[in-house]
């Protein structure tokens, strides 16, 4: 045991405390599974009005100096089960008197400031209270571009280092670098110093700049959330803008896959379930299924011989959420006989989350229209919450997992453990957890689409429902696989156990 040893995190969402999608869970789960050997501590941001579960925590000031000013903060402080949190609450009494920040949180999070410079305070203002709070680190954790900033101040790196007695590593766990924090140069001449420096030299090698950019050139170690999106990133055929960063680098990217933590994600043990059930009592989710069906207002006469087919997840571009409707220049009445033909096939379909550009947006528009249209087969559900997805994935019997890339994904994941079967695009981690039918070099446990493309999504969906309807037995053992496939965190971490250990000896870095 190395307890002498600490791994900070510093991200901008943590379950169950503030979580706008599967990165909160990561940063939930991980620091616990670490701290098997290692110290942890989790650095995030306080949302005013928006925390769930902050509880028995201290408050306390300090003191972070920027453009030459001190401002005195506040971060909020506890410890659950055994990981120590600090909440920051980035909001001075003086300058920030107009409540600047009041509406800090995951979809407007500044009124009048770049969130770019927000951004690069909150990552000065963690390396600050790192610097004063923190002994014995070892690896600081930046996951993903938003706690990226962190790398726009090296000469706060470079004091935490001189106070420790351990070699001390920097990472940036790249999530989804789709999202990179763009900078562009006209807000230059509002950075501090440092950061300014450093940016405008990335602009210039890149003719262009971004946080997550500028810690894949400073930060000691790249990582990512599987080893498949790992790859498509450094051969650049992950369909992201500005790969140039990663491309140009002579770094290792390191490629840890994401795990699920059963005590909470597991039809046996889901505090959101009543009739618990598990791979021998899989039939319990007919239960469910009757429950959805009551729901959606669906005929329950042949519950058994319509499949259940569930999308669940940000309904985006990423996600695949165009291969069903074109919401820029839709033809209407394609879509409507798309939907008829899909529907044709015998198979109700529920779509499950938040819709991008809200629900004034185009998404929820279209997807409210179809419900209307199909109410005998379609339901469209925009309101996510914990309790409904539990209840979803048990009623389930196929999720639709047709994403344009994937760094890891864990509703497929989730799925399978809930004995729902995957239907899934072969790409970043699904390509890495999920073993398609049609491959006999192993037992399979879900299925791929042939082709990203709406008639790849249908005839996917058409072959997998034959399966479904017509052998049973071959569905029960392709149920029984998924169920028995372990992506527990338990397992998983193992992989980030060796990377850190490598680390301590200095090893893992360059190709």
């Amino acid at each position: 045991m190395n307890k002498n040893k600490t791994i900070v995190h510093i991200a901008y969402e943590v379950a169950p405390f503030y979580k706008k999608g599967g990165l909160g869970d990561v940063v939930s789960a991980l620091p616990k599974y670490l701290s098997q050997k290692y110290d942890n501590v989790v650095v995030s941001i306080y949302y005013k009005g928006l925390m769930n579960c902050l509880e028995n925590y201290s408050t306390h000031d300090f003191i972070v100096e920027l453009q030459g000013i001190e401002y005195k903060f506040k971060y909020y402080y506890l410890i659950r089960n055994n990981i120590e949190y600090y909440f920051l609450n980035m909001e001075d009494e003086f300058v920030y008197s107009n409540n600047v920040f009041d509406n800090f949180n995951g979809d407007n999070p500044y009124k009048n400031l770049s969130s770019i410079v927000i951004f690069l305070y909150f990552g000065k203002a963690a390396l600050t209270l790192i610097q004063s709070r923190i002994n014995n680190l070892m690896l600081l954790m930046c996951h993903d571009w938003h706690a990226a900033g962190v790398f726009a101040y090296p000469s706060i790196i470079k004091k935490i280092v001189g106070k420790s007695n351990l070699l001390v590593s920097t990472s940036i766990l790249i999530h989804n670098y789709e999202h990179q924090g763009n900078i562009y140069d006209d807000i230059f001449p509002f950075l501090e110093d440092e950061p300014h420096i450093l940016l405008k030299d990335l602009y210039s090698k890149f003719g262009s700049a971004s946080l997550l950019g500028l810690a894949i050139e400073h930060a000691d170690y790249i990582l990512t959330v599987s080893e498949n999106y790992a790859q498509e990133l450094k051969k650049g055929i992950a369909p992201h803008e500005n790969l140039k960063f990663i491309l140009n680098t002579r770094k290792k990217i390191i490629g840890l896959q994401n795990g699920v933590d059963y005590n909470i994600w597991h039809p046996n043990r889901s505090i959101y379930l009543s009739k618990k059930y598990n791979i021998d009592s899989s039939e319990n989710k007919k239960y469910y299924k009757q429950l959805i069906f009551q729901k959606c207002g669906f005929d329950q006469k042949k519950l058994d011989e319509v499949p259940l087919i569930l999308f669940m997840g940000r309904l985006t571009r990423q996600k695949g959420i165009n291969l069903f409707f074109d919401g820029n220049n839709e033809n209407q009445d394609y879509a409507i006989e798309f939907y008829k033909k899909l529907f044709d096939l015998g198979i109700k379909l529920f779509v499950y989350g938040n819709p991008s550009g809200g629900i004034n947006g185009k998404i929820h528009t279209s997807l409210s229209f179809l419900q209307e249209k199909f109410k005998d087969s379609f339901y469209y559900d925009p309101y996510y919450n914990e309790e409904t997805a539990h209840n979803l994935l048990a009623a389930a019997d196929i999720t639709l997992l047709p994403s344009l890339f994937e760094p890891c994904g864990l509703v497929q994941l989730y799925s399978m453990a809930f004995g729902a079967i995957p239907i899934v695009t072969p790409v970043g981690g699904l390509k890495d957890s999920v073993k398609c039918f049609y491959d006999e070099r192993q037992k399979p446990t879900g299925f791929y689409l042939k082709s990203f493309s709406r008639n790849g999504l249908y005839e996917s969906i058409k072959k997998t429902v034959e399966i479904y309807k017509n052998f049973p037995e071959i569905w029960n053992e392709i149920k029984k696989n998924a169920m028995e496939e372990n992506f527990a965190w338990e397992k998983n971490v193992q992989n980030y156990f060796n990377f850190i250990d490598s680390v301590q000896v200095g090893n893992y870095n360059v190709v």
